[in-house]
C-alpha cells in the first residue's frame, strides 16, 4: 500500500471513522495507455493503528472517468461535505516516454458521506496548466490539504515543465548517472487561490439567459436569522440574484417573500444579506421551507447560509 493522505476527520460524527487514509491501488485500464493505472482507495478507523477498508473502494478511478491516470489528490472535510481536487492525467502520444508526454491539471470531485465520490463538471479545470514556455506547462500535482484563512482558500501545487518526459529508468537522459524513482527535471511550487466556497458554483448555461434552482427543504428553528449568499460577477440591472421562499410541500411562494419583492443582490461578496420589501424570514410561522434562487446574466452563486440577524 502506498499512502497518499492521512486525515483526522473531526467532521465525521462516527468516532470509528475519525482517522482516514487514502492509498493507491492498481487497476487494469479500460482505455488505451499504460498497462496498469492508479486508483485511490480509502481506509478509516478510530486511530491510525486500526483501519478498515471502505466497501466503496476504489473511491475514484480513471476507469470511471475520462482521464487516464489519477496520481495525487487533495481530500478535505468542508462544510458537511468532502471536496477532492484531484490530478486529472492523460498522455499525449508523441516521441517522448513510453506512452508519450504525461500531462495533468487539477479537477474536482466531491462526496456527501466521505466514501462515494462524484466528479463535478469533469471537463472544467480547477487549476490549469501554464501556457507553453511557462514553468508549469507540463503537469500539475496537488498537495493533500487546503489552507483556509480570511475567506480565501489556498491550494498549493507542484508544477513540472513540458520538458519533463518520463521517469528515470525508462527514458532518462544518457548523462543522468544516478538510479532514481523521481523526476530528473526541476519541480516548482505554485499557489492557486479561491474565494471561500469557491470550489464550484451555480450559473446559467450561457450566463445570459435567466435561470433558477430550487433547494431541498430547509429547517431553520431560530427566527432571529437572515439569509446570506456568496455571489460574484454581478452588476446592477445586468447580472444579479433574487430569492423567493416556498412552502416546503407545495410549490407556493410565501406571502411577502417572492422574487418580485426581493431586493436585487448585485454585491460581489461572500456574505451578502438577502432582504425582501416589507417582510423577513423571522416572520415565518412555518419550518421547513424551500428557497428558489433566480440567477440573471453572468451572476455566479457559490453558497447560501443563515447568519444571526
Amino acid at each position: 500500500m502506498e499512502g497518499k493522505i492521512l486525515l483526522r476527520d473531526d467532521q465525521d460524527p462516527d468516532p470509528q471513522r475519525r482517522y482516514k487514509v487514502v492509498w493507491q491501488s492498481i487497476a487494469k485500464p479500460n482505455k488505451p495507455g499504460p498497462e496498469d493505472v492508479r486508483s485511490k482507495s480509502l481506509a478509516y478507523g478510530p486511530d491510525v493503528e486500526n483501519l478498515t477498508d471502505s466497501p466503496a473502494n476504489p473511491i475514484i478511478s480513471p476507469n470511471d472517468g475520462l482521464e487516464q491516470e489519477i496520481h495525487f489528490l487533495m481530500l478535505a472535510p468542508y462544510r458537511g461535505m468532502y471536496v477532492m481536487p484531484y490530478e486529472y492525467g492523460w498522455y499525449v502520444p508523441n516521441d517522448t516516454g513510453i506512452y508519450g508526454s504525461y500531462c495533468a491539471d487539477i479537477r474536482l470531485a466531491f462526496s456527501r458521506d466521505g466514501e462515494h465520490y462524484e466528479r463535478v463538471q469533469p471537463h472544467q479545470k480547477v487549476i490549469v496548466r501554464g501556457q507553453r514556455g511557462e514553468w508549469d506547462d507540463g503537469f500539475l500535482v496537488i498537495s493533500d490539504k487546503p489552507v483556509i484563512k480570511d475567506d480565501k482558500i489556498y491550494l498549493y501545487y507542484c508544477g513540472q515543465g513540458e520538458d519533463w518526459t518520463c521517469w528515470p529508468g525508462t527514458n532518462k537522459p544518457p548523462t543522468y548517472q544516478y538510479p532514481s524513482s523521481g523526476t530528473v527535471r526541476v519541480s516548482r511550487m505554485g499557489l492557486a487561490t479561491l474565494r471561500l466556497d469557491g470550489f464550484t458554483c451555480l450559473e446559467t448555461t450561457d450566463r445570459e439567459t435567466p435561470g433558477s434552482v430550487p433547494t431541498e427543504p430547509i429547517d431553520v428553528t431560530d427566527k432571529n436569522v437572515e439569509l446570506v449568499v456568496n455571489v460574484s460577477d454581478v452588476q446592477r440591472d445586468r447580472s444579479w440574484v433574487e430569492v423567493e421562499v416556498l412552502d416546503a410541500e407545495r410549490d407556493e411562494v410565501l406571502s411577502g417573500l417572492s422574487r418580485e419583492q426581493c431586493v436585487d443582490v448585485y454585491q460581489d461578496a461572500v456574505r451578502v444579506p438577502v432582504a425582501w420589501q416589507g417582510a423577513s424570514l423571522g416572520q415565518l410561522n412555518r419550518s421547513p421551507f424551500r428557497l428558489r434562487l433566480h440567477l440573471y446574466g453572468a451572476a455566479r452563486l457559490y453558497a447560501f447560509g443563515f447568519d444571526p440577524a
